[in-house]
């Protein structure tokens, strides 16, 4: 009976300290609960938004041009080639869109002039799409090898409307032995993008 009196007395006198402990830790389990939560959250939203994405795969087969007089000392020249999108991801790419950039030289001003691309409405999983695409009236020179000369920018949309970009930038190497010239792209860089879509209340 004593050992019993003195817990009694001392948790009579220690009451607070016992009730600020055990709120202690009930704070700290809910906090580990929350963190764990929002985890396993955050990993079925991934699971879910690797499930439906489309992962683009852009390449540009080997470029052509043509060039024709149009006056002394001058040509038009024009740059056909062929722009290749692979989706390799699980879900379908919808609302494709692509645009190709070629950059010129007009004295110490920097230009450039862009094509659109007619791409199909969606890409399938799996499914490889050519892309022809011209650029013409250009007036600048393509024997020499030149940074960042050509853009590519192609954005679509997954089954809930998020949107991914890809935009590359290629490099014009272009080599000269005597009368022949072999013009290729390098691609120099590449950037992916992804944004959330926001559903718009009204």
């Amino acid at each position: 009976m004593g050992i019993l009196d003195a817990i009694t007395a001392w948790a009579s006198k220690s009451s607070s300290l016992i009730n600020l402990l055990l709120m202690t830790f009930i704070v700290l389990l809910t906090g580990w609960y929350a963190v764990v939560t929002r985890r396993m959250w955050r990993e079925m939203v991934d699971a879910r938004l690797a499930g439906i994405r489309p992962i683009l795969h852009v390449t540009i087969d080997d470029l052509v041009l043509e060039e024709s007089s149009k006056k002394e000392c001058t040509f038009e020249r024009t740059l056909n080639s062929t722009l290749k999108i692979q989706n390799f991801g699980r879900g379908p790419a919808y609302a494709l869109r692509g645009n190709v950039s070629l950059r010129y030289e007009n004295t110490k001003e920097k230009t450039w002039i862009s094509t659109d691309l007619k791409t199909l409405p969606v890409v399938t999983p799996g499914q490889d799409c050519l892309y022809p695409f011209s650029i013409s009236a250009f007036p600048t020179s393509m024997d020499e090898s030149k940074e960042e000369f050509l853009r590519v920018y192609v954005n679509c949309q997954d089954a809930e409307g998020n949107y991914f970009s890809l935009r590359q930038s290629y490099d014009l190497r272009a080599f000269n032995w005597g009368e022949i010239i072999s013009r290729s792209w390098q691609l120099r860089s590449e950037e992916v993008r992804f944004s959330k879509h926001t559903r718009r209340h009204l």
